[in-house]
């Protein structure tokens, strides 16, 4: 396998080498090329023998296939694809200038190896605090506690870097009063913002499963990325003849709900199934689609929630279901002619009947038939409002949307935990192809249609 990957890179190294040579002779016909092509150098600085050399937009991709191809896993995931293209791509080009080396594949896995050997030497671990409005319940008194990888601790005098953060000037720490608790992230990268963006991101998971927790006060979860802090509205208004009123209202507050450090730390249920997904994504160990989905659903989830505008809530809401699905595989429509009879089979997405039957097959393993039906005609129809929304065929003139999102976030809470459930059951940490992941929801479809009306998910084993 590796030879064949050799093999297959040496090829666009040569494949480079000839764009190379065309540009550097003037045999390059503009008018085909892309705009800016001749941008796209092989060395970033002037050089002093051979200048620039420009090997276009279709040698730039030659070389990020072969830094595609080549990436070491245990580098995969904490180092941009782009920024492992820029380096083997000053490799080559060291390799190849002032005397050029034979073109081999000796000399392609030289500048592999030497890439990843100054990517890992760049790798640094580094330590986020990133400050959280967490439950009202988490006060000074409450000890630190543990989950997906990450450490929570009150924002208070027990924090260890409490005094650094009272010794900074006035602004920073007004900032850090928003917040109750820090959380304690841990991320490998060679770029600080890289990794904090993925520490953010994990954090935002979390915030999203902790929403979960139903039933929780209307207050918000937040993180400094989401943009909240003090964010304060006020309305001045009359009734009737009545004096002038100001109403205020705040997104700020710390959510309400009992009992949450119990259920959210407990074993052996959903929450304890997200603490593992996200304490692998955190460790790099695999780069499987349905963890990746279950991250990205609880991510778009929280968003929801600090989206101010109805109409976008529904739309990211929905998305948060989308993302634990597959939608790209394509199917055949057979579409008949009401007069001649004949028949015309389209190949397509058919995006919308995936996430319906989807939907609709998870809901039928934790529900009763006649309410499986009822929510699965519900989620057709938030699915088609998404649609109207994004697509500009609904008014925000008229006055017949939703007047709260409650039902939708519930349904959508139960849908990414029984996905994440059933996930954990049949690979989510092993199946990485969109098609493997069309095949478990028809084996789950069969299951229900071979048992009785109400089916318990925990048997279905796939």
């Amino acid at each position: 396998m590796a030879s064949n990957r050799l093999e297959q890179s040496l090829e666009d190294l040569e494949s480079l080498i000839e764009i190379i040579i065309k540009y550097r002779k003037g045999e390059v016909d503009y008018s085909k090329t892309e705009p800016f092509d001749s941008l796209y150098t092989l060395n970033n600085e002037y050089h002093e023998q051979c200048g620039v050399i420009v090997i276009g937009a279709e040698g730039a991709k030659l070389i990020h296939a072969i830094a595609t191809r080549h990436m070491p896993n245990d580098l995969r995931s904490n180092v941009p694809i782009g920024q492992f293209s820029d380096v083997l791509k000053q490799q080559i080009f060291e390799q190849l200038v002032p005397v050029m080396k034979t073109i081999d594949k000796t000399f392609i896995q030289a500048a592999i190896d030497k890439s990843t050997t100054k990517l890992r030497r760049q790798l640094t671990k580094y330590t986020f605090y990133v400050p959280i409005l967490f439950f009202n319940e988490f006060k000074a008194e409450s000890s630190p506690f543990e989950y997906g990888g990450m450490k929570v601790h009150p924002l208070d005098e027990s924090f260890k870097y409490f005094d650094r953060i009272k010794s900074e000037r006035q602004r920073a720490k007004e900032f850090y009063q928003h917040f109750n608790a820090i959380v304690e992230v841990k991320v490998d990268g060679i770029n600080k913002d890289v990794a904090y963006s993925k520490a953010t991101r994990v954090i935002k998971a979390f915030l999203g499963v902790c929403k979960m927790l139903f039933p929780v006060s209307p207050s918000l979860l937040i993180c400094p990325d989401d943009g909240l802090i003090d964010r304060f509205s006020y309305n001045l208004h009359t009734e009737g003849d009545s004096a002038p009123y100001i109403d205020s209202s705040s997104t700020i507050g710390c959510a309400v709900r009992e009992g949450w450090r119990e259920d959210l730390l407990s074993d052996s249920t959903y929450y304890s199934i997200v603490s593992k997904v996200l304490q692998n994504h955190l460790r790099n160990e695999s780069e499987s689609v349905l963890a990746n989905r279950v991250v990205d659903a609880l991510i778009t989830y929280h968003d929801a929630f600090i989206e101010n505008n109805s109409y976008f809530r529904v739309v990211k809401l929905v998305s948060a279901v989308e993302r634990v699905y597959s939608t790209k595989t394509t199917k055949t429509k057979t579409i008949k002619c009401k007069e001649c009879d004949s028949e015309i089979k389209i190949e397509g997405y058919l995006a919308t009947k995936s996430f319906i039957e989807k939907g609709s097959t998870l809901l039928r393993g934790i529900k009763e038939k006649p309410q499986s039906i009822q929510l699965g005609n519900k989620l057709r129809e938030y699915y088609g409002l998404r649609s109207e929304v994004l697509h500009g065929s609904f008014s925000f003139v008229e006055d017949n949307f939703p007047k709260n999102t409650n039902e939708l976030e519930e349904l959508v809470a139960e849908i990414i935990a029984c996905s994440t459930m059933f996930y954990f059951r049949n690979g989510i940490f092993k199946v990485t192809k969109d098609t493997e992941l069309d095949s478990l929801y028809e084996k789950l479809s069969i299951y229900f249609d071979q048992t009785l009306e109400k089916s318990d998910m925990e048997v279905f084993d796939g």
